[in-house]
């Protein structure tokens, strides 16, 4: 697989929301900047901020498709590899990032259907998704059907042909300094492992 020259970071979490938001948006600064000591290029989405500055509606499914969603797409689109940063809202994902996807990830840029099959058009890109997430990883399966997994593997992933994995960061309430320390330390580690020659479990 060839290595990794530059990476679209989508950010989903307010920079004025919980602690945990906050924290989320560390980790993708985080991220982003061992990322740049390596030599790879990060072009970062931060939704709330193109929200909050009016450019980018959320709720606009009005006919034909705006300048803003078409330079996500193109920015997506020119990346090789597409990382994700959210935190678990009301146990599902936040009402921001799932307008962005609804409005971005869109047929035919996305996806199209022929012969009655949904087929991805976005050729294996590779993706990482990273979220924060209060429940523990029991309480999701036992009580929530996996809700996260299925959503992005067999949902965005799949349709799209997204070369994807996911890593949920779960049980962080209460949140506390080791957490952060641990979480920080593994953000870390994935991302200076990315174009090492590890495996892709090593990853994540």
């Amino acid at each position: 697989m060839s290595k990794v020259k530059k990476v679209c970071i989508v950010l989903a979490a307010p920079s004025n929301g919980t602690k945990q938001d906050i924290f989320v948006s560390k980790m993708c600064r985080v991220y982003a900047e061992s990322l740049k000591k390596k030599g790879i290029e990060v072009d970062l989405i931060d939704i709330y901020k193109d929200v909050e500055k009016s450019e980018f509606q959320l709720l606009d499914y009005s006919e034909g498709k705006d300048a803003k969603v078409s330079e996500y797409q193109l920015r997506i689109k020119g990346a090789d590899m597409l990382v994700v940063f959210y935190a678990v809202w009301w146990n599902a994902i936040p009402a921001a990032l799932k307008g962005f996807l609804e409005r971005v990830f869109t047929h035919p840029f996305a996806y199209k259907i022929i012969s009655r099959k949904v087929e991805g058009q976005l050729d294996g890109k590779r993706a990482r998704v990273f979220v924060f997430d209060d429940r523990s990883s029991f309480e999701s399966k036992m009580f929530f059907n996996n809700d996260t997994k299925t959503f992005w593997q067999k949902g965005i992933f799949r349709n799209c042909d997204l070369n994807g994995k996911l890593k949920v960061f779960s049980r962080l309430f209460p949140f506390t300094d080791d957490k952060a320390i641990k979480i920080e330390r593994d953000i870390k580690l994935m991302s200076e492992k990315l174009n090492s020659g590890k495996s892709v479990l090593d990853l994540l």
